[in-house]
């Protein structure tokens, strides 16, 4: 019995259950950004907090099954199997190093904080680095998955990632603050 296409539904299922779990962390993030008091500023911080570690499963569902699916079939060697592994990689670490901390000085900037939110917390929410970070996860998942179906060379492999690191830092740089977008709520 062929356990390829077992396997590349397994990894399949893997890449659905990841996105699933991405969107509703992204959603999680615009209800952060949508928050009009500290309550539900918090609510939002609590649900990312809470899910945001599962993603390391997903993460290694996909190495997993991935790794699985190429011993089966593809050489290691193979440039789109380096750049899928060095995307995938890349995902976590953004999290961690940029994402987590951003989220983390939200929910402490609203911990014991009541009523509407203030300039200081809009602007952090809004801030661009934590934006085009979410966007550099979004587009290095959407490049990895056309690099495992294209399978391009090594140069050209590594330059779709390039892609999307580009547009993240771009859209980082030239996007503007929304922090003024919505204007906090004061009671006089």
């Amino acid at each position: 019995m062929d356990v390829y296409p077992i396997a590349l539904y397994a990894h399949f299922f893997s890449l659905v259950a990841a996105t699933i779990a991405a969107t509703y962390l992204h959603f999680s993030v615009v209800r952060l950004r949508r928050a009009t008091t500290a309550a539900e500023a918090r609510e939002a911080v609590r649900t990312v907090a809470s899910f945001a570690p599962k993603m390391g499963i997903f993460a290694l569902a996909l190495f997993a099954t991935g790794a699985y699916l190429v011993q089966l079939r593809w050489p290691w060697s193979s440039g789109w199997v380096s750049a899928a592994i060095v995307g995938l990689l890349s995902m976590p670490a953004t999290s961690a190093i940029i994402l987590k901390p951003r989220i983390i000085r939200l929910g402490q900037m609203v911990a014991t904080r009541d009523g509407p939110l203030d300039a200081a917390f809009m602007s952090a929410v809004n801030d661009r680095v934590l934006r085009g970070a979410m966007l550099f996860n979004h587009l290095v998942a959407l490049a990895v998955m056309f690099v495992m179906v294209t399978k391009p060379s090594m140069a050209g492999s590594f330059a779709t990632l390039g892609v999307a690191l580009v547009v993240a830092v771009a859209s980082t740089l030239l996007g503007k603050q929304e922090a003024g977008a919505r204007a906090p709520v004061t009671t006089a």
